[in-house]
């Protein structure tokens, strides 16, 4: 009975029907403090947490999340959850660098047992890390990939907060009519599905829309925000995983590599070891190895010193 409340307060939540769900977040923690079986508890609280946080309350959010994180031999993919609500918390209180370490943790935990849902929101909370210290090419970078995580589990509600967050970094780096496609493409399946944008995120959308209108005008910008509602939420994703133009990773400065070989290949000539560009990439040490071979296999070179030097080559050639 507890999953089914639970079950029933996410639902609500995606909803943004926020009194359903607390209430099912209440009967599922009372049923959970019942019973004093540890992983019910843990989760009954997230949920709860994220329904606090959601309507503003962060001090009972943190009260949540605090002793949900507090119980004792929680499993990896309760740890995370639990994680995920404190760094979605920090965010919400402008706390970029202490969400990117909580986040980091998560990515750990969900990386070492397989949580692929856990791993696509590290990611996504990492973006919105980064854009809020103000490091926006890394803030696309992290949400294309949140995005293709996301579409790779099919997280409906994830590929809708990416594609919002993407057209957010869009609007301020000058790319506008992308940007109101993005949008557009995200608001006509918020209504399709039924799916509504957390009030945490409002303001920033509120914002970006706000500075989109004010770049593009509004006659290009319905336009192009019409153009994307006609696009299903398959096709805005692959939309918006196309490549972001100037500025994204490493098509000029490591020619013929994919975008993931080239965020590798510039993180090892930096002088990275592939567990630490594993751990900033969130993606498995072996992975990153096989990155590797096939950047040193396409470049024709045989060590990270010549990888080095030829980016720095490359890299002075396009100043």
């Amino acid at each position: 009975m507890i999953v089914v409340h639970l079950l029933q307060a996410t639902l609500a939540s995606v909803r943004g029907e926020a009194d359903a769900a607390r209430r099912s977040g209440a009967q599922a923690l009372a049923l959970a403090r019942t019973t004093g079986a540890p992983v019910p508890l843990a989760l009954s609280l997230v949920s709860l947490g994220n329904v606090q946080l959601g309507e503003g309350h962060l001090v009972g959010a943190q009260a949540s999340f605090d002793e949900a994180s507090g119980i004792a031999n929680l499993r990896p993919y309760v740890q995370a959850r639990c994680l995920q609500g404190l760094a979605m918390l920090a965010l919400a209180r402008g706390e970029p660098g202490v969400a990117t370490t909580l986040l980091r943790q998560e990515a750990a935990l969900a990386l070492a047992s397989g949580d692929r849902q856990a791993s696509a929101r590290a990611t996504y909370g990492l973006a919105v890390a980064a854009r809020l210290e103000s490091a926006d090419q890394r803030s696309g970078a992290l949400h294309q990939r949140a995005l293709a995580a996301f579409v790779e589990i099919g997280d409906r509600t994830g590929v809708l907060d990416a594609l919002e967050a993407m057209a957010g970094v869009e609007a301020s780096s000058g790319r506008n009519e992308r940007a109101a496609r993005l949008f557009g493409a995200a608001a006509a399946g918020r209504r399709r599905f039924g799916i509504a944008r957390r009030a945490p995120e409002a303001p920033t959308y509120a914002a970006d829309l706000q500075l989109l209108g004010q770049h593009l005008g509004s006659d290009s910008m319905a336009a192009a925000w019409d153009q994307g509602g006609r696009l299903s939420v398959e096709q805005a994703a692959a939309h918006g995983l196309r490549s972001r133009g100037r500025g994204q990773a490493g098509s000029e400065r490591w020619p013929g590599l994919t975008g993931a070989e080239s965020e590798v290949a510039a993180l090892a000539a930096e002088g990275l070891t592939n567990a630490e560009i594993a751990q900033r990439l969130l993606i498995s040490a072996r992975t990153v190895s096989t990155h590797l071979s096939r950047v040193f296999a396409k470049l024709g070179l045989t060590s990270r010193r010549q990888l080095r030097g030829f980016g720095q080559q490359v890299g002075a050639d396009h100043t």
